[in-house]
């Protein structure tokens, strides 16, 4: 069963860089974990040549943003998100996932799992249409020891089309049978904040 889009709701806060200081930087939309469970899973931004070489100012206290064509205000037409999931086993040596999720974490089928995202001001909370490019078990990674658990990863594209660029991208993971699994919650900044990309 296919991935899917839905309605949900939830208001939060636009981390941004000192207006007073910025210079022009190469910006994208990164996600942080609400939940505990929810740090197994890793968000990046494809590369977009709309967001690169963008200054982010303030002007009478409202964050704006400016690129070379001009002030900026909403998003491209859609953006594409790649998510991977691994299963924070011991003995990986790796920093996928920032944080261990605690024991009471349920166990999580990735080949049956579907996506709930929209786009928060706060204002109005706006359904994220969009579409899963692919679906994949990319298998156990490198450096894997002991236990190893299968790398998973996840294509979105998802609709922006009006979207301010302050806007808050909030994305559910349930299973199919309707199980929350986990939150991700993030807006766009800097793209040096992106950690550890996707292969």
């Amino acid at each position: 069963m296919r991935p899917y889009f839905a309605l949900i709701f939830l208001s939060v806060a636009l981390l941004s860089s000192s207006p007073a200081k910025s210079k022009p930087k190469n910006m994208s939309i990164w996600m942080m974990p609400l939940e505990g469970c929810s740090s197994w899973f890793y968000v990046e931004q494809e590369p977009n040549p709309f967001l690169m070489n963008v200054l982010e100012f303030k002007e009478k206290g409202v964050v704006k943003f400016r690129s070379d064509s001009g002030v900026m205000e909403n998003y491209p037409n859609e953006i594409t998100l790649r998510i991977q999931y691994r299963r924070a086993d011991d003995g990986f040596l790796s920093t996928t996932a920032p944080t261990k999720p605690p024991k009471v974490c349920e166990p999580i089928d990735p080949s049956r799992v579907k996506f709930k995202a929209t786009w928060n001001n706060k204002s109005r909370s706006l359904r994220a249409e969009g579409i899963v490019l692919q679906q994949e078990n990319l298998g156990p990674e490198a450096f894997c020891v002991l236990k190893c658990s299968d790398l998973w990863l996840y294509k979105l594209r998802i609709e922006s089309t009006d979207v301010p660029l302050t806007d808050n991208l909030l994305i559910l993971i349930d299973s199919v049978e309707g199980k929350h699994l986990a939150k991700l919650v993030g807006g766009l900044g800097p793209l040096e904040h992106v950690v550890n990309p996707v292969p």
